[in-house]
């Protein structure tokens, strides 16, 4: 598994973060009210949420290791 630093995946989180909801406002909504090609317009944010959440775990477990020392 990759080790990266505490900052590091803080600020990485901090950038798919703001990636995530850049591409959420790319979203046609109407489209997803009406039902019509769902999938399509919610992949693009699909990636920056998954990335957002395996750099928030990272982070939250560098916290964790630095509170059991």
């Amino acid at each position: 598994m990759i080790k990266i630093s505490k900052k590091a995946a803080f600020i990485f989180m901090i950038i798919m973060c703001m990636i995530f909801v850049i591409s959420f406002r790319e979203i046609n909504w109407d489209n997803i009210k009406e039902g019509k090609a769902i999938f399509k317009e919610i992949s693009s944010s699909i990636a920056p949420f998954i990335l957002t959440i395996i750099f928030f775990i990272f982070y939250m477990k560098r916290i964790k290791e630095e509170k059991g020392k």
